[in-house]
């Protein structure tokens, strides 16, 4: 995998950060893990790419891997910590974002299936962690403090949800359709 990190105003490479990767053939003919999602800290650069495992590329280039337990979709960081989904297994990891440790998981299911939310997008504002669940088309509020879930907020299934993010005081979650969708914190 490959991680780069531009100069201000896109001049020129400031650092390039590279991990090995093992390729994989999958049934449809794809070869190799991609980049899924990234976050960004003070610190450091956090990828994930749909494995079990967690890239830290550091402002220097370098990285390390961590073991998550979970084949990682996504990622997002605020709240104190790095918040990372698996849809596979429909849970939410909260990883420290200094050692790069899962410090704790939220099973959003008892059991993961086609009619029970399999998140696929995560963000983060102030203390909550907000998720799109793409198959049940609802996104579910965590309170970050207690990593418990304090509400469910139905979105138009027939809008096809396809990403969340935070910001400008509200959380919004846009649609394969073309809509957005605003939703208060």
């Amino acid at each position: 995998g490959v991680a780069v990190r531009m100069d201000k105003g896109y001049e020129r490479v400031a650092a390039r950060a590279t991990w090995p990767r093992e390729p994989i053939r999958e049934v449809v003919g794809r070869t190799g893990i991609e980049p899924t999602a990234i976050a960004v800290t003070r610190e450091a650069a956090w990828i994930t790419d749909g494995s079990a495992r967690l890239v830290r590329a550091a402002a220097d280039g370098s990285t390390t891997r961590t073991g998550a337990g979970h084949p990682l979709d996504g990622i997002a960081a605020g709240a104190g910590a790095l918040w990372a989904i698996s849809r596979r297994d429909a849970t939410v990891v909260r990883i420290d974002p200094g050692s790069g440790e899962v410090t704790d998981e939220l099973r959003l299911v008892a059991r993961p299936g086609s009619e029970t939310p399999a998140p696929i997008a995560v963000a983060v504002t102030g203390k909550a962690v907000w998720v799109l669940n793409a198959n049940t088309a609802t996104v579910t509020r965590v309170d970050a403090p207690s990593l418990s879930v304090t509400a469910t907020i139905p979105i138009a299934l027939e809008s096809s949800p396809r990403d969340i993010e935070a910001g400008a005081g509200a959380v919004w979650v846009s649609s394969f359709d073309g809509t957005v969708t605003r939703i208060p914190p």
